[in-house]
């Protein structure tokens, strides 16, 4: 049994500041707050894929961090959310929390996903804080920051030939091991033994 496993980083993406804006049209007096909300960040989320069979990419690539939620603008517009970062791994693949070594989940059906950093939540804007003693709020809540970097410990068990020595360097790299004597190498040396049994039963002249 051959272990597949890597450490990675992920961080969830930041919110999206909520805006402090009024409504300022002609004719329309006291037109009140219309900031809008900003928008939810992105989250980080592997995806079991069959057609992954190996943790090899996340060597050359270890820090993952999904995208930021956009801010917040005048007329009620809320901010566009961020994108997940979506990774594809290997199916059997078991994801554990490397500072405390907690398991998180196990991945072991096609397309099942587990979130390993959330997104922050968008800020509020102004519109939210009207009230009725209070129509013209100049409060807005900042962006939030995504969750803080973490380190998730990804192992995927490989079986290799079950009939393979595990002590053979040769099925470490996966390679089948050839039977002693085979090969063209060996067919030669068969060939020159056959020629000397021959050569040595003949009889020898005086």
């Amino acid at each position: 049994m051959f272990v597949d496993e890597i450490d990675v980083f992920v961080k969830g993406g930041a919110g999206g500041a909520g805006c402090i804006s009024f409504r300022r049209e002609k004719y329309v007096p006291r037109g009140g707050p219309d900031g809008g909300d900003g928008g939810d960040g992105g989250s980080v989320i592997l995806e079991a894929d069959p057609a992954i069979t190996t943790l090899l990419d996340f060597h050359y690539q270890r820090h993952y961090t999904a995208e930021r939620g956009q801010h917040g603008q005048g007329a009620d517009k809320q901010g566009r959310s961020g994108d997940d970062t979506v990774l594809r791994v290997p199916l059997g693949t078991m994801v554990s929390e490397r500072a405390g070594r907690l398991p998180l989940g196990d991945l072991t059906e096609r397309g099942q996903r587990l979130t390993v950093a959330r997104g922050a939540r968008g800020g509020r804007g102004n519109a939210r804080f009207a009230t009725s003693t209070n129509r013209a709020p100049r409060r807005a809540d900042p962006a939030r920051p995504g969750t803080r970097p973490s380190r998730e410990r990804c192992t995927h068990p490989v079986s290799w030939r079950p009939d393979a020595p595990t002590d053979h360097p040769a099925s470490r790299r996966g390679r089948p091991i050839a039977a002693p004597g085979s090969g063209p190498a060996g067919a030669r040396a068969r060939r020159r033994a056959k020629h000397r049994r021959g050569r040595g039963s003949s009889p020898r002249t005086p």
